[in-house]
């Protein structure tokens, strides 16, 4: 089983996870092939820049969008829509921009088959956004609080951090295919604005305790 560890030790937005998903494998060019295909040829396009946050190297993810573009103007497939609707319906109204970053997250978690999600606590520096402390005050998400004295949870990260997970703890045992960081636009004074994400195979990793249990009592 693919599972997906985000380790979300300085906050989560939709940006810095689409960071890291590419980062992890994830690949633009298929990403940009997903939007031309939902939403119209050169509707949405995603572009990545290789940079650092507080010495983390990190994939910065952006997305531009063509002038008068409206997402209700293209419906989406059932499977898709439900994905969206499922994250959205926990935000007041996601603008534009907001909306192709999930459909891009959604995009780039279905190419890396992702098969469970495991989210760490999510770290907040400053007061919460009322979306934020809402989903914290209904269980929806873990937070952790930090004393940096400014927020680092965006309205649709917590709205993913409390759609995506299976669980919130510790990162699973499995054996590790990939670790990225995904970046945020600005550089933060002391906290990386950056959430990492780890991949890795479950399944692999116990059948080969499995092999070496069965290889120690045949000795």
């Amino acid at each position: 089983m693919k599972l997906l560890y985000l380790d979300c030790f300085a906050g989560i937005c939709a940006r810095r996870l689409l960071g890291a998903l590419l980062a992890v494998g994830a690949e633009k060019e298929k990403i940009n092939l997903g939007f031309d295909t939902l939403l119209g040829d050169g509707a949405v396009q995603v572009q990545t820049a290789d940079t650092e946050r507080s010495g983390f190297p990190s994939v910065c993810a952006s997305l531009v969008v063509r002038h008068g573009f409206d997402p209700a103007a293209n419906p989406l497939p059932s499977s898709v829509q439900k994905w969206m609707d499922a994250v959205t319906c926990k935000l007041d109204c996601p603008t534009p921009t907001e909306w192709v970053t999930l459909l891009g997250v959604y995009l780039a978690l279905e190419q890396l088959k992702v098969q469970e999600v495991v989210c760490s606590p999510l770290c907040e520096g400053g007061a919460p956004h009322p979306i934020t402390q809402a989903l914290s005050d209904q269980g929806a998400i873990v937070l952790r609080r930090s004393d940096c004295g400014f927020p680092l949870i965006t309205s649709l990260g917590a709205a993913l951090a409390a759609t995506l997970p299976a669980r919130f703890g510790a990162m699973p045992e499995m054996d590790i295919t990939a670790i990225g960081y995904g970046a945020g636009a600005a550089e933060w004074d002391g906290v990386p604005n950056v959430v990492r994400a780890v991949t890795g195979e479950q399944g692999n990793l116990f059948d080969r305790m499995l092999e070496e249990a069965l290889f120690e009592a045949a000795k």
